[in-house]
């Protein structure tokens, strides 16, 4: 079957490949021949929402260079940019196949997920598009999966844009989303429960990729700490000693993963395969993204979670499903006895198997 994705595939961001990955890696494995779509931005659906209070991109790149006033570190931020920003081209043309003419072909089948395809009120750069909720044109069969809302919620939509989302949605013949919002979401909008399946970086297998991007970890030093964090988003002084501070005291060399931390000098600027190979042989994990914790959970031997307003829906259905809140600081403090708590390898191990049967199930059902 010649089956198309619809994701957040070009966003410069570890997350977003690598589930965008994972599910064509998935899907190629049952015999497809799979490639990926670009979103379409649409201005008349977007007037829609104008007048909406407007939920913040935070697809975990997020950009605060404009509220930094010193020149000279805007600069060198966007050249750090600039840097990272190849290595996901590089990715994009390598591992996912992307070349340009994306939404220039016919297939038999769409799949639009996962990531936060549903949030309709996310201010992204492509704006609200039923195109991520079903209208779409390049297939006859349209299905989703582990699609998420993000922030938005029935309650917060505006009524002008209710009909055509409704109606999108009703174009999929099948719906799976990833998180008890979404669930709500699709439910109040039209009145069928979705399957509900875990992000495809979790359900994924990246043991072979992990092993041919592990020379990465020879070049650390034989302890560290992984930040990998919204850009800048600890930025009180009190608790950036607080963090310098206890990593000293562990013996742990601290680095910055993914967005700019000012405070940690030491960025990596890897591969999203080399990223997960660090995380696995990390001695502590701090972070306060979806994927971060999914990073940490999957490979990570202790990890904190930091969850924020912007991304609680998201985050906190996934703390629960895989039973991690003894690992989730409600204040840095609470840090120091998070270090303690080893993840629970045997547990989340066991979960991820059984719901990558779930996925396996659902896909075959509907991509085959």
């Amino acid at each position: 079957m010649r089956i198309c994705i619809l994701s957040m595939q070009k966003v410069n961001n570890y997350g977003s490949v690598l589930q965008a990955y994972s599910l064509k890696k998935m899907l190629e494995n049952m015999g497809n021949e799979v490639s990926f779509i670009d979103i379409e931005p649409k201005r008349e659906e977007n007037a829609l929402i104008m007048e909406t209070d407007i939920i913040s991109y935070s697809t975990e790149i997020e950009r605060t260079l404009k509220l930094n006033k010193y020149i000279i570190n805007k600069l060198i931020l966007k050249l750090r940019e600039q840097f990272l920003y190849k290595k996901f081209d590089f990715f994009r043309s390598e591992y996912l196949g992307i070349d340009g003419k994306e939404n220039s072909r016919n297939y038999d089948l769409c799949i639009i997920g996962s990531d936060e395809v549903f949030n309709c009120l996310q201010k992204a750069p492509w704006g609200f598009t039923s195109q991520l909720l079903g209208n779409i044109t390049q297939a006859p069969k349209v299905i989703t999966y582990a699609a998420c809302c993000g922030a938005t919620s029935y309650g917060k939509l505006p009524e002008s844009a209710k009909p055509i989302i409704i109606s999108a949605l009703r174009k999929n013949e099948a719906i799976s989303v990833r998180d008890e919002n979404t669930k709500e979401f699709v439910e109040k909008c039209i009145n069928i429960t979705p399957k509900v399946n875990l992000d495809p970086v979790a359900v994924g297998d990246f043991t072979q990729e992990i092993q041919k991007n592990s020379a990465i970890v020879t070049r650390m030093p034989k302890h560290y700490c992984i930040v990998y964090l919204y850009q800048n988003r600890i930025k009180d002084e009190n608790e950036i000693r607080y963090l310098k501070k206890f990593c000293k005291e562990k013996g742990l060399a601290v680095f910055a993963i993914g967005e700019t931390q000012k405070w940690i000098p030491n960025h990596l600027f890897v591969n999203p395969f080399e990223v997960l190979a660090l995380f696995e042989h990390a001695d502590f994990v701090i972070t306060d993204t979806f994927h971060g914790t999914l990073f940490g959970a999957k490979f990570a031997h202790k990890m904190a979670v930091l969850i924020r307003e912007s991304n609680k829906n998201k985050l906190c259905d996934l703390v629960s499903r895989l039973s991690l809140k003894d690992h989730v600081a409600n204040k840095l403090s609470d840090i120091e006895d998070i270090y303690k708590v080893d993840v629970d390898r045997n547990f989340i191990d066991d979960v991820l198997t059984q719901e990558r049967m779930k996925t396996l199930e659902y896909l075959k059902e509907n991509a085959l």
